[in-house]
């Protein structure tokens, strides 16, 4: 299964807005302004309602009602407004994955939030050099599995039956469909404009190593498998992945911080289903 034959799928996905990519590739760059990250978000009434509703969410814990995105800006940080714009815009882009991977509605979009609330924790322990762009990869990283899904339904037995003998998951989609939902997830990212480092982080969340930088990848694939660890909208594959035993040690965190961050995620998990329920689409 090459991209050239996967394109047509590509084109019936709702991708995020030009308006989420550009401020996805513009947050880092110290020549734009945050007002000029504003003003985008102001210019779009419908995704400016969006963030609002999130930074106001009970994930965010603000004492006081954010009323504009210079407000969101200024209480949570510049940085902060990537994750507010991509979360606010996901719910749409990650719908599927019902019948091949056999997820519940909204799973994808909760185990990515999910996901990116670990990355948020873990930021809070160690040093992240663009978190914002780690928190997208954490939401976006099963992209893939959207287009793959009507495939691995229809390899479901033989997919099952790789894993049984104790091939990864990533592995038995190669076997079986020729490429797995971490590339196919690259090269949507890639169609849709996200920025290198992004589209990397995707490609490679399930092989971190492989990665030009590993940075982003080591920390997407720790956060991931400790929301799988926590049964966190584990699908067909469930943890069927390979992750190597010195993960936490490559990205600085110890063993007592790894069960702090396990209890967080927990703590976190009712604020982050009100959120969604509030704005997955029915």
């Amino acid at each position: 299964m090459t991209r050239d034959e996967l394109r047509p799928i590509f084109d019936k996905i709702k991708p995020l807005p030009q308006v989420a990519v550009h401020i996805l590739s513009a947050a880092d760059d110290e020549h734009v302004s945050t007002e000029e990250l504003a003003n985008l978000v102001r210019h779009d009434v419908a995704l400016h309602a969006r963030v609002l509703k999130v930074a106001n969410s009970a994930l965010y814990g603000l004492r006081t009602t954010v009323d504009s995105v210079d407000r969101a800006i200024a209480l949570l940080g510049r940085r902060t407004l990537v994750k507010l714009v991509v979360s606010a815009c996901a719910g749409d882009t990650l719908q599927g994955g019902e019948r091949g991977y056999l997820l519940d509605h909204g799973a994808l979009f909760r185990h990515g939030m999910a996901a990116g609330v670990t990355s948020e924790l873990l930021g809070k322990q160690v040093p992240l050099a663009n978190p914002g762009l780690v928190y997208s990869a954490c939401l976006l990283q099963d992209l893939g599995k959207i287009v793959l899904d009507e495939w691995v339904a229809c390899e479901a037995s033989g997919l099952t039956h790789l894993v049984d003998e104790g091939v990864t998951f990533v592995e038995a989609e190669q076997r079986i469909l020729g490429v797995d939902h971490a590339t196919v997830g690259s090269w949507l990212a890639q169609a849709w404009g996200f920025p290198p480092p992004l589209v990397e982080a995707i490609q490679h969340h399930h092989d971190p190593e492989h990665a030009n930088d590993p940075t982003i990848p080591r920390i997407v694939q720790f956060c991931d498998a400790l929301c799988l660890m926590a049964g966190i909208d584990c699908g067909c594959d469930g943890l069927a992945y390979a992750v190597e035993s010195d993960i936490a040690a490559k990205i600085g965190v110890t063993e007592s911080q790894v069960g702090e961050l396990t209890i967080g995620l927990a703590e976190r998990l009712t604020e982050l289903d009100q959120l969604l329920n509030d704005t997955l689409p029915a």
